[in-house]
């Protein structure tokens, strides 16, 4: 199957992880949560338990409800680990009371000064889009009511409202700066540290996979999902004499015939097969889910393939090319290294007998 450049980034990011980062991030995300729902218990409790008999009704209530929800949004989070939805939950239910906060005036019309942290907290925990989505639904509903028609909302001076929008948005426009560029600079040691992975597990020659990638990489990957891999079938290919190709050719020939080869049986596999050069002219197949059966056709194929397209030299000349294949089953993970052991004695059984073959034990 031909697999283009875009496939083989898709590809190695199956593989390729930065753990590290990513569960810095989440811990900053988590800890925002915890801390953001912490003070709102806190301060909603207190607001209520100091101010229940001076505070308008409809005040009372929507503070009693959103330290419900608050409080079920955190009992969520730590039966279901969902901390994007919960953070939602909690966003939305601030930006609830701060309407309705500013629709009443709270105590001695102060509303405006409590809701001016909104910014901040919805950015931290939500990031740039849905910080500035919900940053945005909280303004225009706030500056609705500061200047819109009298619908019974509290009753702010001119000086008054004119300093929170100033300072609102200048809040706004510090939180997004801080949380964008934060967010970049996450995102640029993400992709330095994933590119440096990725560049010390691939064959620089042919830009396979190389033999750290498998007992890095891959058999790691095979641990924690063996269900994706197991049972599976593993190839040994060898170049036939190739020495001689590089003896009478020179060395650029013979890595333009790693790279020829390569080419060919990367254009050849699934897109879930595991193609690495394991060493010198050796390379190593794993197919998943795929039988000995299976493999051993795989095998034919690829070896029928080398064998009907040479490489083509600069001089216009064809440079014939054979391989020999070994192939075995692995039935766990465990079992991994002694299933390439046998691939490889097969693969040296079929180069005993002639070369250009496929071979099992």
């Amino acid at each position: 199957m031909q697999q283009n450049n875009s496939h083989r980034t898709d590809w190695w990011r199956n593989f390729i992880e930065v753990d590290g980062l990513h569960s810095a991030e989440l811990k900053r995300r988590v800890f925002s949560f915890l801390s953001m729902s912490g003070i709102a218990l806190v301060v909603f409790s207190g607001l209520l338990l100091v101010n229940f008999q001076t505070y308008p009704w409809l005040l009372s209530i929507t503070l009693l409800g959103a330290l419900i929800a608050v409080f079920v949004n955190v009992v969520i989070y730590f039966s279901t680990r969902q901390l994007k939805y919960c953070s939602i939950g909690i966003a939305l239910t601030v930006l609830l009371l701060s309407i309705l906060l500013v629709y009443t005036g709270g105590k001695e019309n102060t509303a405006l000064y409590w809701i001016m942290f909104y910014p901040v907290v919805v950015f931290t925990m939500l990031g740039v889009r849905s910080g500035l989505l919900l940053t945005a639904l909280a303004l225009s509903a706030i500056v609705f009511q500061l200047y819109g028609p009298d619908f019974g909302q509290a009753d702010y001076g001119q000086t008054e409202k004119s300093r929170f929008l100033s300072g609102f948005l200048l809040v706004v426009f510090f939180a997004f700066i801080s949380e964008y560029f934060r967010d970049k600079s996450h995102q640029a040691i993400t992709s330095i540290t994933y590119n440096q992975k990725q560049k010390a597990n691939t064959d620089a020659l042919t830009g396979l996979p190389n033999r750290r990638f498998i007992d890095a990489i891959f058999l790691t990957k095979m641990e924690n999902a063996t269900s994706e891999f197991l049972p599976m079938a593993v190839i040994m290919c060898d170049i036939d004499r190739f020495k001689s190709v590089n003896d009478n050719y020179g060395h650029d020939i013979g890595d333009k015939s790693l790279m020829h080869i390569a080419k060919l049986m990367q254009n050849q596999l699934r897109y879930s097969d595991v193609v690495a050069r394991y060493g010198g002219e050796e390379f190593i197949i794993c197919l998943p889910h795929a039988s000995m059966r299976q493999a051993v056709q795989i095998a034919e194929k690829l070896r029928k393939n080398i064998e009907d397209h040479p490489v083509n030299l600069d001089d216009g000349e064809n440079l014939a090319l054979t391989a020999s294949f070994g192939v075995a089953e692995v039935h766990s993970v465990v079992a991994f290294y002694n299933a390439v052991k046998q691939a490889d004695e097969a693969l040296y059984s079929a180069k005993r007998n002639g070369r250009n073959r496929v071979a099992t034990l």
